[in-house]
């Protein structure tokens, strides 16, 4: 099974190509089994208030290599049936790679173990972990209880935080590393109470970062 779409590029044509082993863009490859985070974007570009151009984008991160694989293309004034091609192709992501990762995820925290979803954000069995950065001082962990945790998301833009700590809260652009998986996760547990109670009796010893 593969999945392949025609989109505009600057000005011609490009096909994005997926399947079960590879993605195919514009010259460029990526193997599916080396993908260790993603996120898409669309951007609207107006001018004097009028739609003049829309921007598609999806970033690849490899064997978490720091710089992502770029895919973008782009449609004038509102996108038109860019729109569809890029729900389209966003659709064949979560299916052929997004939802294993999610699955993966799972697995791990009820297993006890430790998700590191990005450098500065961790999943266990008990919550989410933010590894804070204070300017002049050393850096230190914090953790918001999966039952404790409140999520909202507007203008393309994360946020969970804690009602019991405000210590631990993120707030990052969707279009960052992963944000999407944690998002994803994280509703889906908001959904599942009876998977929330099951996952915090899992035993997790992991020793948080203590501040000093």
């Amino acid at each position: 099974m593969s999945f392949e779409v025609q989109v505009s590029k600057g000005f011609g044509n490009a096909t994005f190509y997926i399947n079960e082993k590879v993605i195919r863009f514009d010259g460029k490859e990526v193997l599916l089994n080396n993908i260790t985070g993603f996120s898409y974007m669309s951007t609207q570009t107006k001018t004097y208030g009028i739609n003049t151009n829309k921007t598609f984008e999806i970033s690849l991160w490899e064997n978490n290599n720091a710089y992502p694989t770029t895919i973008r293309f782009s449609a004038a004034f509102g996108g038109g049936e860019s729109n569809d091609k890029f729900g389209s192709i966003i659709d064949q992501l979560w299916n052929y790679f997004g939802n294993e990762m999610l699955n993966k995820i799972h697995q791990e925290l009820m297993a006890g173990k430790v998700y590191q979803l990005t450098p500065s954000i961790k999943l266990t069995s008990q919550g989410m972990i933010v590894l804070r950065k204070p300017w002049f001082s050393k850096p230190y962990e914090v953790i918001g209880n999966w039952r404790e945790l409140q999520m909202s998301a507007s203008n393309g833009a994360l946020s969970i935080k804690s009602k019991v700590n405000s210590k631990a809260r993120i707030w990052e652009q969707l279009s960052s590393k992963n944000m999407w998986l944690l998002y994803m996760y994280t509703n889906w547990l908001f959904k599942n109470s009876d998977v929330i109670y099951s996952l915090m009796a899992v035993p997790n010893n992991y020793k948080l970062l203590e501040k000093k």
